[in-house]
């Protein structure tokens, strides 16, 4: 795609959208409430909206893997601040990488955790991972499901975030679950996060 071209399909996007060729972050305010607890003037309780546009006539900016792609859900141990600018930082180098090895994604952060979804091809995953585990911004990864699938949940995600809220994590019902169980309760607060921003 020539560049006119780009920054024009980059400037007719949907309103909260987000171009992973885009350049430049996009920080929604997931509540007024939430907004005002910000500790950081561009960063601190936001849903960092990092998202691919929908709009069929774009198609060329969002187009995926259909072959069988690796799906993995990991939880580790922040050692971070909450929040902290440094998730600012994960989401920026997400963005700047994962559309060219087609990976898509969610992040969610609580005071204590991350937890993460990757998909995408199976050494591609086994790539990052491997760099995923040597960042000191988190230590104790584990992984919490593995598997093959043919479907993408975040397939218009380059990579999303969400950071939890003290009130969010109360309300959370998941955390009382265990394994697979939790697993899919954690996936789907994740896609309904996801659908809200």
């Amino acid at each position: 795609m020539e560049t006119a071209e780009l920054s024009s399909a980059i400037s007719t996007a949907k309103p909260g959208t987000w171009h992973l060729n885009h350049l430049m972050p996009s920080y929604n305010p997931i509540s007024t409430a939430v907004a005002a607890q910000a500790q950081f003037e561009t960063f601190g309780n936001f849903n960092y909206a990092a998202r691919m546009t929908l709009d069929p006539k774009h198609n060329d900016l969002v187009q995926r893997s259909s072959t069988m792609i690796r799906s993995i859900l990991y939880e580790s141990t922040a050692t971070t601040d909450f929040p902290s600018p440094e998730d600012k930082d994960i989401i920026d180098t997400a963005l700047a990488h994962n559309d060219e090895m087609d990976v898509s994604g969610y992040l969610v952060r609580t005071r204590l955790k991350y937890y993460q979804v990757l998909e995408g091809e199976h050494d591609v995953l086994e790539d990052l991972l491997g760099m995923i585990q040597r960042d000191r911004r988190h230590t104790n990864v584990k992984i919490l499901s593995d598997k093959t699938t043919d479907k993408r949940l975040f397939a218009n995600w380059g990579m999303g975030y969400h950071l939890v809220t003290e009130q969010e994590r109360d309300v959370f019902a998941g955390w009382a679950k265990q394994d697979e169980e939790f697993v899919q309760c954690m996936i789907d607060y994740m896609r309904k996060t996801a659908a809200q921003s």
